[in-house]
């Protein structure tokens, strides 16, 4: 087993959710935390970020892996950019927002908490 200070913690603050539902992001925070997104039914951004990252169990490692993959971003062509952003981030980034908004997603995050808490 991993130790604690590796385990995923799934919190999302609302930092998280600013980001999820006004831009494209990087999330630098738990191992997991991308994966977990998914399993709740956001959308992310492998067209931009490299997500490969979210799988690096050391936080050091981890970091190395995002700052590349925001260099990589940095130096995309404008036309590229702007293709990749009008035709894939921006609906993406629609669908999370709904997606926060909705009874569904609360009643998911609910559900989560409360197996969790019949584990305690």
């Amino acid at each position: 087993t991993l130790p604690q200070s590796h385990k995923t913690i799934f919190e999302m603050s609302e930092k998280t959710y600013k980001a999820l539902i006004c831009q494209p992001f990087i999330h630098l925070g738990s191992y997991g935390v991308l994966k977990y997104m998914k399993s709740m039914g956001y959308k992310t951004f492998p067209e931009l970020f490299d997500e490969r990252y979210d799988e690096i169990i050391n936080h050091k490692e981890r970091l190395v892996a995002v700052v590349d993959s925001v260099e990589k971003v940095c130096k995309m062509d404008d036309s590229e950019f702007h293709h990749i952003y009008c035709n894939e981030i921006i609906p993406k980034v629609i669908h999370n927002r709904k997606l926060a908004k909705s009874k569904e997603i609360k009643e998911k995050i609910w559900d989560k908490f409360v197996k969790e808490l019949v584990k305690l």
